[in-house]
This record gives structure tokens, C-alpha cells and sequence, in this order.
């Protein structure tokens, strides 16, 4: 979130063309107009280093003296010394979390203390589809026995049977309208 220039304002079509040209001249408003009243901070935006940075160390350590309640930030892109400059490492899956101390200037792998609790997991987005692979397959694991004994479609419970698209090297009756349909496409 940054401040348009007042020159900038009647030619908002361009604005991000301009802010992409010329980020230098515009200025970062996020510290005050939203961050003083986040409890948390989701950070995913495109930034590099040209940019301003949407939340820097004197930013936040002036919101944590102002009774700011932010009490976590999690960095999606992970940009060390970035958008959010006091994310200073990507941490892991299984260390998750460092605390940031604004007041003292430290990092701390407890979480026990003042602060604010940043998440930096350089590899979360896959982590995503990991989770979700594993839970079909769990699910998927359950019904395996119950489909390799089946000899017809027809045993198989109707959310599998709708689910089975050919049986014995043919198209199931649901799925034989496919070659029809292929032939009136070419």
C-alpha cells in the first residue's frame, strides 16, 4: 500500500505501470493506515528490491510503542530482508517459527517473550499440495480393497460407480456419450 503522488492521481489507468516504473516516487503507507490495527499479517506480494518495503524495522518498533497487537507475520514469499524486513531467514517445516523482538532488535527460536512471532517457510506453497495428495491418498487407501474385488461396475457403491469412466477395456454407460461427442468436435 503506498501513497499516489497528487500528480499521479487523475491518470489512475496507470498507476501501476507508473508504480512499476518509478517506485521512488511514491510512499509506503501500510505502517499507517492498516498495520495499526492488524493482530496478524499474511504477506504475499511481489517485491524486489527497488521497492519500498510494506513494513521496515523502525516502522514496526514505532507500532509496538504505540500498542500496536500485532502478534504474527507470516511471510508466504519469503523474501529475506524484504517486504517485511525484519524476516531475516526462511525457517523449515519443522521449525516453523522465530520470534522477532522489535524493542531489543533480536531473534529468538523461542516463543516465549515480547514480540512478534514470524512464520518464513521458503517451501510452504508446496507444502499445500503435499497435504492435500496426502489426505486423497489416505482416503483413496481406505477404498482400494473394496475395488480390486470388484468384478462389475455395478457393485461398486454409486459414488464409485459414477466415478468409474471404463471397465474391461469399454466406456461404463455414463461415459459412452465421449466418442459422440469428440466426433461432432473434429
Amino acid at each position: 500500500m503506498v501513497s499516489v503522488p497528487h500528480s499521479k492521481i487523475l491518470n489512475l489507468c496507470n498507476l501501476q505501470g507508473d508504480y512499476y516504473a518509478h517506485p521512488e516516487h511514491y510512499t509506503p503507507v501500510f505502517h499507517e493506515r492498516i498495520a495499526p490495527y492488524a493482530s496478524v499479517i499474511v504477506n504475499c506480494m511481489y517485491w524486489e528490491k527497488r521497492f519500498p518495503p510494506l513494513l521496515n524495522m523502525d516502522q514496526l518498533q514505532q507500532l509496538m510503542e504505540t500498542g500496536c497487537p500485532l502478534v504474527g507475520v507470516c511471510d508466504i514469499t519469503c523474501d529475506i530482508g524484504g517486504s517485511i524486513e525484519f524476516i531475516n531467514k526462511s525457517t523449515s517445516i519443522e521449525r516453523p517459527f522465530f520470534r522477532y523482538d522489535p524493542s531489543k532488535n533480536s531473534y529468538h527460536d523461542d516463543m516465549e517473550g515480547a514480540g512478534v512471532v514470524c512464520l518464513a517457510v521458503d517451501i510452504l506453497p508446496t507444502e499445500f499440495s503435499k497435504e492435500a495428495s496426502q489426505h486423497f491418498g489416505n482416503i483413496l487407501s481406505r477404498l482400494v480393497a473394496s475395488l480390486a474385488s470388484v468384478k462389475q461396475p455395478a457393485e461398486l457403491p454409486s459414488y464409485l460407480r459414477r466415478a468409474c469412466i471404463a471397465h474391461a477395456g469399454r466406456l461404463t454407460p455414463l461415459y459412452e456419450y465421449i466418442p459422440r461427442m469428440r466426433n461432432t468436435m473434429m
